[in-house]
């Protein structure tokens, strides 16, 4: 099936009241025709603050799926929404709260919500959803606390690799992969420089990025 934006507004009303005990309201429901996720929770941020009016679900119709999947994308993107709309802290995108509620409704509500590539992907799978789609991050630690962050084309990874390590005052060097629309606002840099970020911010730029490696031959999630 395909669903349309009227039977998710129905689905989404049903699992609210079921799982959430009505208390989210009625988040934006929007289709889209994503190749990389069936599912997304959008939101903006002003002040480290989430704009609970800016809050959006996003669905993929761009393939035949059954209904059962469709329905657990949704409730998944719907524990985004309530962790978000009322400020609950957790210690990453899929972190320790989310497991909790999502693991909650599945027993209860036998559900079979999960996180994708969660303990299941190995090296070779996540290099691929990696190697097209991802920004690619150096995170840059000096020594009196403050951070540089550059974002760097794909095809200078090796180049740029140790090109950072070189900085005077420079505590630490990191590089990650992530889909964080936060990075939107950075430039892709087309030589060696740097945005100076405050440990918040670096923070922020870096929720659910995962770490990058490079073994002499390629660069890969660790």
């Amino acid at each position: 099936m395909r669903p349309t934006v009227e039977y998710l507004y129905q689905k989404f009303d049903y699992y609210n009241h079921l799982c959430f005990g009505g208390r989210l309201p009625r988040i934006p429901i929007r289709l889209n025709r994503s190749t990389r996720l069936l599912g997304m929770a959008c939101f903006k941020r002003r002040n480290g603050k989430v704009l609970k009016d800016s809050i959006v679900i996003k669905i993929s119709v761009l393939r035949d799926n059954d209904e059962e999947l469709y329905i657990n994308t949704l409730v998944h993107e719907m524990i985004h929404c309530y962790i978000m709309y009322f400020d609950i802290q957790d210690s990453s995108q899929h972190g320790k709260v989310f497991k909790s509620i999502m693991r909650e409704i599945n027993s209860k509500y036998g559900l079979h919500i999960d996180i994708r590539h969660e303990d299941t992907e190995t090296a070779e799978e996540a290099s691929q959803r990696f190697s097209n789609r991802a920004r690619y991050v150096c995170s840059i630690e000096f020594d009196n606390g403050s951070f540089g962050l550059a974002i760097v084309p794909s095809t200078r990874l090796f180049e740029y690799w140790h090109i950072f390590d070189k900085e005077p005052n420079v505590k630490r060097v990191r590089w990650y992969g992530s889909y964080n629309a936060v990075l939107e606002r950075y430039k892709t840099v087309r030589r060696p420089a740097y945005y100076l970020l405050t440990r918040e911010q670096m923070q922020l730029c870096l929720t659910d990025a995962t770490e990058l490696i490079n073994t002499g031959r390629e660069i890969r999630p660790q």
